[in-house]
């Protein structure tokens, strides 16, 4: 088998393990309606045109290096910006940060991954290795990842290879010993790659649509179909 040594499995969560694109809406949806809300209060009008321009602002003059890996930091700092003029800046900014925080981890996760991941986590250790600011232990899937890893927690983003390193050390494994698995050739194989891992390609929600072939893929790899 091609991941005959295998011991540990690190999972990308967004869109690899479900369909993150309404999870970010709702997100997005829930936080506008409370900064709408906020803003009309003191006769202001809050406009989600102005929070993309500045957010895209911030990224293009933000040094190419670690900056915004964390989504989180960067959040906060366009709404820092958006609600500068607000008599309750701060408040308005905490609450609109922890509503979009709340709904983004609010996440449906297919029966066919959810199967997937129980069987797995029976066999090998499990973790999350994320891009993103969803909380991995707020999932329904909480329970079979060991350990989490994300920029929030103050790693570069993929595809540095700085938490599949991290992996490595924390479980005391050499690099062909764990397997990534993700959604992005770029981001998370080249990770992988550069970590010097396995990585198993998986996007079962590319395209608006479920597709769950590679996770019969996967687990026929690995022996366990």
């Amino acid at each position: 088998m091609p991941y005959s040594k295998v011991k540990l499995i690190s999972f990308d969560l967004d869109n690899t393990l479900y369909d993150n694109r309404p999870v970010i809406a709702q997100a997005e949806k829930q936080s506008t309606r409370y900064l709408t809300s906020a803003f009309k209060a003191q006769n202001r009008q809050f406009d989600f045109s102005d929070f993309s321009a500045i957010r895209q602002e911030l990224l293009e003059q933000a040094d190419k290096g670690s900056l915004y890996d964390d989504l989180t930091r960067l959040r906060k700092d366009v709404l820092r910006q958006v609600c500068a003029s607000l008599d309750n800046a701060d408040i308005v900014i905490e609450q609109a940060l922890a509503i979009f925080l709340n709904h983004r981890s609010q996440v449906q996760i297919p029966q066919p991954i959810h199967r997937m991941l129980e069987t797995l986590a029976k066999n090998y250790k499990v973790v999350s290795v994320t891009n993103g600011n969803c909380k991995a232990e707020l999932l329904s899937c909480s329970s079979v990842f060991s350990q989490n890893y994300s920029p929030v927690l103050g790693f570069r983003a993929k595809p540095h290879p700085e938490m599949l390193h991290q992996v490595k050390q924390d479980f005391s494994l050499s690099t062909e010993q764990i397997l990534h698995i993700g959604d992005s050739e770029t981001s998370d194989g080249e990770a992988a790659r550069a970590a010097g891992c396995h990585f198993h390609y998986m996007s079962p929600f590319a395209e608006q649509k479920e597709d769950y072939s590679a996770v019969s893929e996967l687990m026929q790899k690995l022996g366990l179909s």
